[in-house]
């Protein structure tokens, strides 16, 4: 009778642990299940909310390329056209200079009465005027070779030339007369054409160079592409 009443004990007893266990593993199923949903469905959140921040980003950046490009191209144009234009004026100045080299040659080499007259020191002086006065005027298209060469120039023949003003001014204040004030400029202009007369052929020569390799551009331009 004990053995009996302990054995339905025991069996009531499994029983219910095998219904616990069973009841245990379903739920355990459930909730594995419910978190796994869960952590997909927050993962699918976060991941739409990267790829509409990464588009967003993306157009900006397109956008962003767009119109830079579109400056780029538009700064590119108004370059070349600049540069076309900055060009045609500087192949205009120099059309200009050589015009003033050769009037300078022709005033010291060629002209009888520079030689009858022994004036040299006024043509000298009324050449370098001439190329002083136009070379400030459009000093933004000489190379800076000529710049250089022009301002040595100037600033040794400007002493000379400011003394021969001097004395012309103070032989004027004197009344005297037309002969005297032109020999009062003559020693002053004399050592001007004597002193800086190579530097005027230095600035003439740089002109020339310049003028060499513009041809060589323009040359190159025009020349048929193979």
């Amino acid at each position: 009778m004990f053995w009996e009443v302990f054995l339905a004990t025991l069996g009531s007893i499994g029983g219910a642990t095998v219904v616990v266990g069973g009841l245990s593993l379903f739920l355990s199923r459930v909730w594995a299940e419910r978190i796994k949903r869960a952590a997909i469905a927050k993962f699918d959140q976060e991941l739409e909310i990267l790829r509409s921040a990464n588009t967003k980003a993306l157009e900006a950046f397109r956008a962003e390329a767009a119109a830079y490009l579109g400056e780029r191209k538009a700064f590119t144009q108004f370059s070349a056209a600049f540069y076309q234009k900055f060009f045609e004026k500087r192949v205009s100045v120099y059309e200009e200079l050589l015009r003033l080299i050769n009037a300078y040659r022709k005033k010291m080499r060629e002209d009888f009465l520079t030689d009858e007259l022994e004036i040299w020191h006024e043509q000298y002086v009324e050449s370098y005027r001439a190329f002083r006065d136009y070379l400030t005027k459009d000093q933004l298209y000489i190379s800076n070779q000529a710049e250089a060469a022009f301002e040595e120039l100037r600033s040794a023949i400007s002493p000379y030339l400011a003394s021969a003003d001097r004395e012309e001014a103070i032989r004027s204040s004197l009344d005297e007369d037309i002969d005297s004030l032109h020999n009062a400029r003559r020693e002053h202009e004399d050592r001007a054409l004597r002193d800086t007369s190579g530097l005027m052929e230095k600035l003439i020569l740089q002109i020339q160079s310049d003028v060499s390799k513009m041809r060589a551009r323009i040359e190159m331009d025009v020349a048929p592409r193979i």
